[in-house]
């Protein structure tokens, strides 16, 4: 939800010539909390003589602190919204045939889909095989996760940078699927830890290309899309007027 929401508001405010560089900023920013908040969870769980229960209310309390910046804002965006014509959900579910065949669209759809599929059948077991077969200590894993951040860190931000100056999101999409057919295949031929960090870094540079560039790319198509709903010739082209 919240991703979904995340790149929903950077594509309202955000031009497209810096979509890619914000997406990967903001999810810098989460990576480096994320990164730092299990550290300061394991101090407090050992200073709470380890209470599960007062770690979990510390966890609510700081939630409820993200509350108060929210009302501000729904406050703040309820009446410019109010104002906007929005589409019914009804026209919505209508549209997706339509969004899947548009030419600039589909072809991503497809490649989303089979990707996501092909990662997700051997995704969790990666790091059962890297315990049960190379015999990879927890501390060792914990290293090669905090590689993964820091890279990610760094590198979102800066890809998306680098892809919005150029304007070329395919190419960028075309070599982190090249990278990741790699560094699966090399992953496969690993025998000890010392390859697994290179692996892991390969890896790392798939995801922060991967990640802010096709979200970046599927918006500004959307765009183009439903910016001919609202053109004189949207009946021609078979979309409602």
């Amino acid at each position: 939800m919240i991703s979904t929401a995340r790149t929903a508001v950077v594509t309202k405010y955000v031009e497209s010539k810096n979509r890619a560089f914000t997406l990967g900023f903001i999810s810098s920013l989460t990576i480096v909390f994320s990164s730092i908040s299990p550290f300061i969870g394991s101090y407090l769980y050992e200073k709470l003589d380890y209470n599960f229960q007062q770690l979990f209310s510390i966890s609510i309390l700081i939630s409820l602190i993200a509350i108060i910046p929210l009302i501000i804002l729904v406050r703040k965006y309820e009446i410019i919204e109010r104002k906007e014509k929005s589409l019914g959900i009804i026209f919505q579910i209508k549209m997706i045939p339509k969004i899947i065949a548009y030419k600039d669209l589909k072809e991503i759809f497809f490649i989303s889909m089979i990707d996501g599929f092909a990662w997700s059948i051997s995704g969790n077991f990666f790091q059962i095989y890297l315990a049960k077969e190379l015999s990879v200590k927890p501390f060792e894993l914990a290293i090669l996760n905090l590689i993964e951040n820091i890279i990610a860190i760094f590198g979102l931000t800066y890809i998306g940078h680098i892809s919005d100056r150029l304007r070329k999101r395919v190419i960028f999409l075309f070599i982190s699927e090249v990278l990741g057919i790699f560094s699966l295949l090399f992953f496969i031929m690993a025998t000890n830890v010392f390859q697994i960090f290179f692996i892991w870094i390969l890896q790392a540079f798939v995801w922060i290309i991967w990640s802010p560039i096709i979200s970046a790319y599927i918006s500004e198509k959307a765009e183009k899309f439903f910016s001919k709903i609202c053109t004189p010739n949207a009946g021609r082209m078979g979309l409602p007027q």
